[in-house]
């Protein structure tokens, strides 16, 4: 009798360990797919790390010769790099073969986890045995296709809001290709449109009693304040919105204005009289200037002759009195602190002659020119204010846009070509 209960306790105790180590052989091996799937997940964070240093890099060279930077290139027309990002790294290509744009390809790796078949076995390593085996990764490769769309294909643009609460106020478009804002065109026409379009990535609108011979882009939870006399769409329109001319899916990233070049690298601009002319305050030609802040008091006048003039004003740029720009010629206005335009400006028709960056502590841009103002406006953390009879021509993108008084916006289809752009996505395919 004790030899029959001794082999069943044999058996039952066999059986238990079996199912025992079938328990633990199903843990095991769920813990081992857990850890490799959160090992898989956090691969991705490695590839979206190497296309954004891809596109910085892109955007940040101004040229198609990306061989810099760290990034080599190969017997192709393929700009590559590899960077380490903790435990892991990326293998990043730029490819420029067949395509109108550059493709981004990037491949992201991270140690797989270790588990029983790839581990290393501890008494072989005691005896002697062989070395270990090479570290074995998981990766996960994208890969992103590219545009470069112009910049400035809004009229006006901004962050946060909109605002049109003036007496007599609106927006429209012309072409400078064609000459002057109204001038008179072939078949009776004139230069005027209707692509005074403007865009907000926030949710405040007020179109008010506006006149806006344009698009307007919001937000997916934006509300357009339309007033009982004013409109949206083209010139035939004169009251209500037109159907199809508001978009609720606007989100656009405007990326911060960096300084022009490193600080005190460029001299200030000369003071003084130009041959046997009147005396200016401030001469330049095509060069760099700094200064630490910039006045023009009425009367005041300011000479850019010889080319396209850069000036860096750290602080405040107040301009009150005339600038006067030879032809061919321009001026690049980078101003740290608050701006203010209410002088004269003696230049050609061409807003993209008078491009005016406002810096991430630029927060204030008033613009109180009497008659008109043919300028590029690029200040993504200032409220811009157009006041009084203020008319702008060309392009503005801000944090904020507030048009009051009887001021107007007139946006130059010229500048969607010449205007600066940057790469950015617009497709993304895991292979």
């Amino acid at each position: 009798m004790s030899g029959h209960i001794l082999v069943a306790t044999l058996v039952v105790a066999g059986v238990l360990g079996i199912a025992l180590a079938a328990y633990l052989n199903v843990l095991h091996t769920q813990n081992n797919l857990t850890v490799r799937s959160q090992v898989w997940n956090a691969c991705m964070p490695v590839v979206e790390a190497g296309i954004e240093e891809a596109l910085a890099h892109m955007n940040s060279t101004g040229t198609t010769n990306w061989a810099s930077n760290g990034w080599g290139k190969d017997s192709g027309n393929n700009f590559l790099k590899t960077n380490s990002i903790g435990s892991g790294f990326f293998t990043c290509t730029i490819s420029t073969n067949g395509s109108a744009f550059p493709v981004i390809t990037c491949t992201g790796k991270l140690p797989a986890p270790v588990t029983i078949g790839t581990g290393r076995n501890p008494l072989v390593a005691v005896a002697g045995g062989a070395s270990p085996p090479a570290t074995i990764y998981i990766s996960r490769t994208v890969r992103v296709k590219t545009t470069k769309p112009p910049a400035l294909i809004k009229g006006l643009m901004a962050k946060v809001k909109i605002d049109f609460n003036g007496t007599t106020t609106g927006t429209d478009s012309y072409n400078s290709a064609f000459g002057a804002y109204l001038a008179p065109l072939a078949g009776g026409l004139f230069n005027q449109g209707a692509n005074g379009d403007i865009a907000v990535n926030g949710d405040i609108v007020n179109i008010g009693n506006a006149d806006v011979h344009g698009h307007v882009a919001v937000g997916p939870k934006a509300k357009v304040n339309v007033g009982p006399t004013g409109f949206i769409g083209d010139l035939s329109i004169l009251k209500g919105i037109q159907k199809g001319w508001i978009r609720y899916d606007m989100n656009v990233d405007l990326a911060d204005v960096q300084r022009p070049w490193p600080a005190g690298t460029a001299g200030a601009p000369k003071s003084g009289s130009s041959g046997s002319g009147p005396g200016y305050k401030y001469l330049m030609d095509a060069q760099n200037y700094e200064l630490d802040s910039l006045t023009i008091n009425s009367g005041d006048v300011v000479l850019v002759t010889n080319g396209i003039a850069t000036l860096w004003v750290k602080g405040n740029a107040d301009i009150q009195g005339a600038i006067t720009v030879s032809q061919p010629g321009g001026l690049r206005l980078y101003v740290g602190g608050s701006v203010s335009l209410s002088g004269t400006w003696d230049k050609s028709a061409l807003p993209a002659d008078l491009m005016i960056y406002g810096l991430p502590t630029c927060t204030t841009v008033n613009v109180t020119t009497g008659s008109k103002l043919e300028a590029v406006i690029y200040a993504p953390q200032a409220t811009l204010t157009l006041k009084g009879n203020a008319n702008l021509f060309g392009s503005a993108t801000a944090g904020s846009i507030i048009l009051t008084g009887n001021s107007m916006f007139h946006y130059d289809d010229a500048l969607s070509n010449v205007a600066p752009s940057i790469y950015t996505v617009t497709s993304w395919q895991e292979l």
